[in-house]
Parts: structure tokens; sequence; C-alpha cells
């Protein structure tokens, strides 16, 4: 059953779905510029919309790809309002090995504020209230470590998206590990 869901929820669940976990140590670093990662500028905007382009070639019209904005990735891409939320994530799983062409250094996130770490814990907590006893605490990066596990595939089915519904509260844009 299709449910619409409000797009900034749809948002993280299609990231969660896309790689929640988080677990490479690293050390923070200054913002890389396009260069810094071997490809020029146009480079990474031409695998961002072919990028965006399998997305939509794989049933979902008018998903638009993320931008570059200081030397990093902005987002995922948006799907429009009302997807299905099944095709985006199908979509997204088909075309992961384009996103997974660009460096992991252009989609690292900004460490995330205590305050961040706080709203994150209570994400966690909220989860495990609502169908996900196991998950985790939010690592200092504000990323959830769930690769690997049961949970990562369980994440994808309805409980998932109807836990994440339930907990959108505590939704602060970390705890989601871009393509690596």
């Amino acid at each position: 059953m299709t449910r619409c869901i409000r797009l900034g929820v749809a948002a993280v669940v299609v990231a969660a779905l896309a790689g929640l976990t988080g677990c490479r140590a690293e050390s923070p670093a200054a913002t890389p510029s396009p260069a810094a990662s071997g490809l020029g500028e146009a480079q990474i905007v031409a695998i961002l919309e072919e990028h965006a382009q399998c997305v939509r070639d794989h049933g979902v019209a008018g998903f638009q790809p993320p931008r570059l904005a200081d030397g990093r990735i902005q987002g995922k891409g948006e799907a429009p309002a009302g997807a299905d939320q099944e095709a985006v994530m199908a979509a997204l799983d088909a075309c992961d090995a384009i996103a997974r062409r660009l460096p992991q250094s252009l989609w690292r996130k900004p460490d995330p504020t205590a305050a961040d770490l706080d709203k994150l814990r209570q994400l966690a907590a909220c989860l495990r209230q609502h169908g996900f006893p196991d998950w985790p605490d939010p690592d200092a990066r504000g990323r959830f470590a769930i690769r690997g596990t049961p949970m990562e595939q369980a994440v994808k089915g309805d409980s998932g998206r109807d836990a994440f519904d339930a907990c959108r509260q505590y939704e602060v844009g970390f705890g989601m590990t871009e393509p690596q």
C-alpha cells in the first residue's frame, strides 16, 4: 500500500535506505574542493545529472539531482512530492553504482552540534519504541551503524517507513551517510 509521506520524512527514509550506516573512522577535514577529489566541477555535476537521469529512467519521473555547493554535494536529490517511496528506493538502489563514482569526501556532512546529537538520540529511542528495539544510538558524527545488521533490510519495509514517520519530529538531517 502506497502512502503519501511528507517530503521531508520521505527524504530521511530515502537517505536511510540508501545507506544509513556510518562507520568509517575519519578525521574531520576542511571542505574539499572539487579539484581535491580528482574531478572537476563539471564532471561532478555531470555524474549527479547521470544519477538523476538513471533514477528517472527507473520510474521516478521528476527526480532532481542534488546540488554541488562549496565543494560538497548537498543532499541526495529530490523525489517529487507524492512519489511512490518503494519506487524511489528501488530506483536509488538500481543507480547506486553511479553515485558511488563520486568520492565519499564530496558527500560528507559537517559534524552535528550537541543539540543535533541529542535530537538523534531521541530519534534512536523513538525508533526503538516503534518496532526497532535494537536501533543503536548515533556515533559522534551523527551516524547510525546498521549496515550488515538485520535492521538494514528491515528499515526498507513498511515498518521502517512507519517508524520514521512516527519519529519525524526528531529529524535533524544527520544520521545518514552518503554513498561510499
